[in-house]
């Protein structure tokens, strides 16, 4: 049975890392898992498992293996950013904010995965309109923005990452109900 190959103790796990991070998140979220009879996660818990079963393994570390079973996801690592981001002669202003919006679509909850160098930024949701309806901090030394979409109604938004010297990226995202 996986309930012994989780290590019982979270308190000797002192986070100074991501993936340090992750480990104590994880153990947590598959306690809860486990002693649940029926093998559910409630929304809150999924939207935090979601945000690291998404993260690359080089920074998120190993346990995110063990939250893509719990969710019975299958996520294609792929490293291409992180290769970009070692070779400076492939970088441009494009790629400094390499960020992904998941899950897509989504009912709850939303995490914004970014990647800065060095500055602080922006991230703005807005209706199809144009219509700003919410605006959160992005800073260097943060990683994810998970965001409650509960209050939207159903549709498609737009997000905007906004950095000092402008938009570094945008896209679209859909909630269902």
């Amino acid at each position: 049975m996986l309930l012994f190959s989780v290590p019982r103790n979270n308190s000797t796990i002192q986070p100074t890392k991501l993936m340090e991070s992750n480990s104590k998140l994880v153990n947590q979220i598959y306690y809860s898992y486990a002693e649940d009879t029926l093998h559910q996660l409630d929304s809150l818990t999924r939207a935090l498992a979601n945000s690291i079963a998404y993260q690359n393994v080089i920074e998120g570390g190993l346990d995110i293996y063990t939250v893509r079973a719990i969710l019975n996801i299958d996520v294609i690592d792929d490293p291409v950013g992180y290769y970009r981001k070692a070779n400076p002669e492939t970088q441009n202003s494009n790629l400094e904010f390499n960020g992904r919006m998941y899950p897509n679509p989504t009912s709850d909850f939303i995490t914004y995965a970014y990647c800065l160098d060095s500055e602080s930024g922006l991230l703005e949701i807005t209706d199809v309109l144009g219509k700003l309806l919410m605006t959160f901090p992005l800073k260097a030394d943060e990683k994810l923005i998970t965001i409650n979409t509960m209050k939207l109604e159903a549709g498609v938004y737009l997000y905007k990452a906004i950095g000092i010297s402008g938009v570094k990226q945008q896209g679209k995202f859909s909630i269902i109900k």
